[in-house]
C-alpha cells in the first residue's frame, strides 16, 4: 500500500470522526445538555455508588446536630419511620 493511500485513510477516517462528534456534540447542546453522555453516565454512577448523610437532630441554639451515615441514596427510604423532635 503506498503512504498517501494510507494517509489519504488515515484523513478520512478522521475527517469522519470529527463530522461525527460535530454533530452529537452540536445535538447535545440543542437539548441543553452540557455533559457528554459517557460523563453523565459516569456522573450518576458515581451519585449512586456515594454515601449520604442523614441529620437526625439539629440543635440551631448551640449549632450541634448527629448525623446518621448512610451507605447508599438507597437507604434514605428507610428512614420514612424516624420523627424528628
Amino acid at each position: 500500500m503506498p503512504i498517501s493511500a494510507l494517509v489519504k485513510a488515515t484523513f478520512e477516517k478522521t475527517k469522519t470522526w470529527f463530522v461525527e462528534q460535530v454533530f452529537k456534540i452540536d445535538t447535545m447542546l440543542h437539548a441543553n445538555h452540557y455533559y457528554s453522555e459517557d460523563i453523565t453516565t459516569l456522573l450518576r454512577k458515581n451519585q449512586q455508588d456515594s454515601s449520604m448523610c442523614f441529620v437526625e437532630r439539629f440543635n440551631a441554639k448551640f449549632f450541634e446536630f448527629d448525623v446518621q451515615e448512610l451507605a447508599t441514596p438507597s437507604m434514605v427510604g428507610d428512614l420514612n419511620h424516624i420523627q424528628l423532635d
